[in-house]
């Protein structure tokens, strides 16, 4: 592939499991990022779990990606964006990785965006506390305002069909612009 798909949107737009169908139904590698935070349920994907601890001058050095959510590392190698075509993150890290990754792939940002209802509610069902949702519905409010993406999608709907929906219209614009890209 010859650009990097950076997927970003406010907690409970619905990022993970888009990234997911990308994988599973049309072949995207997705980059699991590192992280300190605890998995929310056995057998989470999208993430390497690890220590504290385990983020050393080693990750460092090689850290192309880089944002901190509730005093959670979250971070990517510069070798795990080459390898990868969709990548999870959030505006902060994505500051950071345009500055860092000097990589072969160019970079892509597409934003989920679901309303503030759709996104609490799909928060509650995956075991965030009340104060949790509260905390991050307020701290993520501006994170994208005057943000630049190239693409958009809205992502407020929770039938099988509409989803499904959701996901082939990113993986198409995908198609489009690794067409673009190979020029």
């Amino acid at each position: 592939m010859n650009c990097v798909y950076l997927i970003m949107g406010q907690s409970g737009s619905g990022k993970t499991s888009i990234a997911n169908a990308l994988e599973d139904f049309y072949g995207y590698k997705q980059l699991y990022s590192y992280t300190t935070r605890e998995p929310r349920y056995e057998g989470e994907r999208g993430h390497i779990f690890v220590k504290q601890k385990d983020f050393d001058n080693e990750a460092i050095r090689d850290c192309v990606a880089f944002t901190v959510i509730n005093h959670n590392y979250y971070w990517a190698t510069r070798k795990q964006v080459d390898e990868c075509d969709v990548y999870i993150i959030d505006p902060i890290g994505t500051e950071f990785f345009e500055f860092k990754y000097n990589g072969k792939k160019q970079i892509r940002k597409i934003i989920v965006q679901a309303s503030e209802e759709t996104r609490r509610r799909r928060m509650k069902e995956r075991g965030d506390s009340d104060l949790e949702i509260d905390y991050r519905i307020i701290s993520e409010k501006d994170w994208f305002k005057d943000f630049n993406v190239d693409a958009v999608v809205g992502n407020d709907i929770d039938g099988e069909n509409e989803f499904a929906g959701v996901v082939k219209w990113i993986a198409d614009y995908i198609v489009d612009q690794e067409i673009k890209a190979g020029r």
